[in-house]
């Protein structure tokens, strides 16, 4: 998966990663350290700093320059140097027309994907840390339905990583849908019908319709991968 690292003050580690089974897909992420943020880094490299962010949190300033700064350096590659990734709708970053991309973030890490659209139509990713029995508990029944309760209890994995796999596979079905159906839909609009810990794959079906294309009944796969602290989940058709 490591293909290049560069250390910073800010940045502590940037990979370009890797997508399970998607050759034609980029990612870049990067660990940052919040202590050594400063404002001005937007500026330096570049990077459209959207007026409803320069009052916000020194965090959330943060991780919206570590995501963007993951794609910019993807999109340089594919020489799309000058492209400002500006704030579209749902807050969503708005990509050249002939990418698709998506970004996500948790902590200290930041990771962008994008992909060509002549090879792939939608692309979804999300990262998560292991969620914490008394929050699982909290969002229980938000996130899951009894049907998966079953089946995520089902598999080798413990609860705790099966249910956070669960939520981060919604999370990326989100951003993967959105820009078909243009407009919000909660965890409830798919359930979790395979979760495979041998081939780290998942399938969601949808439970309603959220468009004329992607109606009640429709399956998305994807894939995750966990380490000891978080889960990452992607996907891409």
């Amino acid at each position: 998966m490591l293909e290049k690292v560069v250390i910073s003050k800010f940045f502590t580690q940037q990979l370009i990663i890797s997508m399970q089974g998607q050759d034609n897909i980029v990612g870049f992420r990067c660990n940052f350290d919040l202590v050594n943020f400063n404002a001005q880094l937007l500026r330096h490299h570049k990077i459209y700093f959207p007026i409803t962010l320069q009052s916000s949190v020194i965090k959330r300033q943060a991780e919206f320059f570590a995501g963007r700064y993951a794609a910019k350096q993807i999109l340089d590659t594919l020489g799309y140097q000058d492209f400002v990734v500006a704030i579209g709708e749902n807050r969503g970053p708005v990509w050249p027309d002939t990418l698709v991309g998506s970004i996500t973030h948790h902590g200290n890490v930041a990771i962008c994907a994008l992909g060509k659209k002549k090879d792939i139509r939608a692309l979804g990713i999300d990262i998560e840390p292991i969620i914490k029995p008394e929050t699982q508990k909290d969002i229980g029944t938000i996130i899951l339905n009894e049907r998966e309760k079953l089946l995520i209890k089902s598999t080798t994995l413990s609860y705790g990583r099966a249910f956070t796999i669960s939520f981060s596979a919604k999370e990326s079905l989100f951003k993967a849908l959105h820009p078909f159906v243009h407009r919000y839909f909660g965890f409830e609009a798919a359930e979790i019908i395979s979760l495979c810990p041998q081939k780290n794959t998942f399938a969601l079906r949808l439970c309603e319709n959220l468009s004329e294309e992607f109606v009640k009944g429709f399956v998305i796969s994807g894939f995750f991968q966990e380490t000891e602290l978080e889960v990452f989940t992607q996907i891409s058709f």
